[in-house]
């Protein structure tokens, strides 16, 4: 029990090591990004995507890449990256303010995401609208009887 206890530990401590670097990488992206070296600031991103470690950290470093790409003039790469974000999260946010240029290939990509994930989407809002509806007839039948109980109580 012991030797699990440490090892999940020492696996949880090791991710988020490979998180910071990610941060660290992705940091030293921005950076670049905003001194105008979008090259340097694409190794950067290169270096982070090396020590990614999950959802997370991809949809992060796929934001960035397709701002920087964007800004790069290369509108089918940032569109590619933008999309493998929105994948991840669709609802994310840019992490940077941008030219409307790169906002409007951003909103593009979440468009065709979305209507990728359309009926997914729309499948999971059902059984949640489902599961919500159980629960809420469950609570209703409980109070039900609770009041029931009391009753039956009170005429004892």
């Amino acid at each position: 029990m012991r030797l699990a206890i440490l090892l999940s530990l020492f696996f949880a401590m090791s991710a988020y090591a490979q998180s910071g670097e990610v941060k660290k990488f992705l940091n030293a992206a921005i950076t670049l990004y905003e001194n105008l070296e979008y090259e340097k600031a694409l190794t950067q991103i290169q270096r982070a995507k090396a020590k990614a470690q999950g959802p997370d950290d991809e949809s992060s470093i796929a934001l960035l890449e397709g701002i920087v790409l964007g800004d790069m003039g290369k509108e089918e790469r940032a569109l590619s990256a933008f999309k493998i974000a929105f994948g991840m999260d669709l609802e994310a946010k840019l992490p940077l303010e941008v030219s409307p240029k790169v906002a409007a290939v951003a909103e593009r990509a979440r468009a065709r995401v979305r209507k990728i994930l359309a009926p997914h989407l729309e499948i999971a809002r059902a059984e949640e609208a489902r599961r919500l509806a159980e629960e809420g007839a469950l609570r209703s039948a409980a109070a039900e009887k609770s009041q029931v109980q009391e009753h039956l109580e009170q005429q004892q």
